[in-house]
């Protein structure tokens, strides 16, 4: 049979500690089924979807990037009363669809939330250009209603959404083989046929295969802070929400073939492809322009000489260097990176906040040193400028800026109201199971002792800093090898956390940097706020890395207690 189905309703390992999907394993797997393309839909966030989608073009998968909404009646209504929230599966058709999608996930968590990043239909129905939309889980209202014996509310729900959306909208059947979901699925068919909606299925996929059923419910624990053995605990009822084939999804809903093809259909819809070819430096004042940086630098080395920091006799050394390093900076398009990074380090020195002198590659920069970033002169020292920029390896330049702890925020907030609100964000991050850290958690809801669990971290050890992973000890290291082959108890602590060792356990926020984008974030990137931090910002729900891949510029503000110290104990002297 060949496998033309999608799925299209998928929570990797960025649903934090729900989904145990790992984007590599996912790929080998699809491929693997013959599947054209998969989408990804995390519950209320898009932290994973740029690596998603550079590793579903790496693979030749087409990648549909949708998100799993939590749809409240009111979004502005901080209570649960009258307000339950239900969940929705929202896919991006193109750029529009994902700009749309970004927007509607970021107004979930900096202005919706309560409990959960939350939007309501309004807002949806406003920002549905591009999208496709499908009516959900068993959390989804439709299938809620029919629940609880209320058919006329769902086939009520549903219409508003067809009258809104036209064929963009989808009734979800999904083959989990609840009883509970078979029961709903053929009332869905019944209001899909009255309503003249299209059907499609789906499948809730939360962990990739059968036999990760186990491993994916010690994570549930690890999320609920639960014991394994505890009988009143949340649960997923039956394992059944992995990875099936085509052949599977038709034996789970009754040969339905029509919609196993509905996938197809709307995975031929969507198509994303981004535009990653420039990076999207701010704008800068309109009485500075690109070309100002060659004018600002001969300027600068005119003052230098006259304040004796440069031998005159040396000009026509430091006048050909300035050349060789703008011609490159030209040729690469950062001249307005160098023009924003000198503009927040002067505000910062004539608000007497202490800046650090430079340091790291960029201190090989004459134009850096002139345009007052770094402290340091290149040529007296001998620093060579390729290490910081090389034409023959295009990267963005990463200027690490140390400013005063207490001042830094300052400079942030500087930055913020120069370049605008809506365009300035901290970037995200997130922290990951490691091998210590992961056999520690799934030790603890496995109900091991302090003592048991440390007896097998302490003999997992670090080679140049580099903690070993579970399957370099279990090859590597005798009495690890030992204590797991003859303890079950220990067998199954290690089987499972080899399994979710590496997984995402938490987002957070990027100690210092910071993007500038030439237009408001939330059109290209979505935010959210991070409740573990007092910050002045939102954060990227992309980390570094999917920013940058995604052009967006970061800008490394660094808060330094070691000048703070300084600062003060120059003012106390005094």
């Amino acid at each position: 049979m060949k496998n033309d189905f999608a799925h299209l309703h998928l929570h990797s390992q960025f649903s934090l500690l729900d989904g145990a999907i790992k984007f590599d394993e996912l790929f080998e797997e699809v491929k693997r089924q013959g599947m054209p393309s998969v989408a990804i839909t995390d519950h209320g966030n898009l932290f994973g979807a740029y690596e998603f989608y550079k590793k579903a073009k790496e693979n030749d998968v087409k990648p549909i990037i949708g998100c799993e909404v939590y749809i409240a009646k009111d979004h502005t209504n901080k209570t649960n009363e009258n307000n339950k929230t239900h969940h929705l599966t929202v896919l991006a058709m193109n750029l529009e669809g994902y700009e749309n999608l970004c927007s509607l996930v970021s107004f979930g968590h900096l202005q919706g939330f309560y409990r959960k990043p939350r939007i309501d239909k309004k807002l949806l129905f406003e920002k549905s250009d591009g999208l496709i939309v499908l009516s959900g889980c068993l959390n989804g209202e439709v299938s809620h209603n029919i629940l609880k014996g209320k058919k006329d509310e769902a086939i009520k729900v549903a219409s508003e959404f067809k009258n809104v959306l036209g064929d963009r909208y989808f009734i979800e059947i999904q083959g989990t083989c609840l009883k509970e979901q078979i029961r709903v699925n053929k009332v869905l068919k019944e209001i899909a046929e009255k309503l003249d909606i299209k059907v499609v299925a789906t499948n809730d996929c939360h962990y990739l295969t059968k036999n990760d059923f186990h491993s994916h419910d010690t994570l549930l624990c690890i999320q609920t802070n639960a014991l394994v053995k505890e009988e009143k605990r949340f649960r997923f009822n039956g394992n059944e929400f992995y990875l099936k084939s085509k052949q599977e999804m038709m034996d789970a809903l009754d040969g339905d073939e029509e919609s196993i093809d509905n996938s197809i259909l709307i995975a031929e819809r969507c198509d994303i492809k981004f535009e990653t070819d420039d990076y999207r430096l701010p704008k800068i004042d309109e009485d500075i322009n690109y070309d100002g940086i060659r004018e600002i630098s001969d300027k600068s080395l005119e003052e230098k000489i006259n304040n004796g920091f440069i031998n005159k006799k040396d000009k026509s050394l430091y006048k050909e260097r300035i050349n060789h390093e703008i011609n490159i900076i030209e040729k690469m398009g950062f001249e307005g990176y160098f023009l924003v990074v000198s503009d927040f380090i002067n505000y910062a020195k004539d608000n007497r906040i202490p800046v650090g002198p430079g340091r790291g590659s960029a201190a090989g920069s004459l134009v850096a040193f002139l345009l007052d970033i770094t402290e340091v002169d290149p040529i007296k020292h001998g620093l060579i400028f390729e290490r910081f920029l090389n034409p023959e390896r295009i990267s963005m330049p990463d200027i690490d800026i140390d400013f005063c702890g207490e001042g830094r925020d300052e400079v942030i907030k500087y930055v913020t109201a120069k370049y605008g609100k809506d365009k300035v964000a901290q970037i995200g991050t997130f922290g990951t199971m490691s091998s210590k850290a992961v056999v520690k958690d799934v030790g603890r809801v496995l109900g091991f002792s302090f003592a048991d669990v440390n007896k097998l971290t302490n003999m997992i050890p670090s080679f140049r800093g580099k903690v070993y992973s579970l399957e370099e000890c279990y090859k590597k290291v005798k009495e690890f090898r030992e204590l797991v082959e003859k303890d079950s108890a220990f067998t199954e602590l290690y089987n499972l956390s080899v399994k979710l060792e590496n997984s995402v356990r938490h987002s957070s926020t990027h100690a210092a940097g910071v993007v500038i984008a030439d237009k408001k974030l939330t059109e290209s990137v979505p935010l959210y706020k991070d409740s573990s931090a007092n910050l002045l910002l939102p954060s990227t729900q992309f980390d570094m890395y999917s920013a940058e891949n995604a052009g967006l510029i970061k800008f490394d503000f660094l808060g330094l207690k070691t000048l703070t110290v300084i600062d003060k104990t120059q003012k106390l002297v005094n």
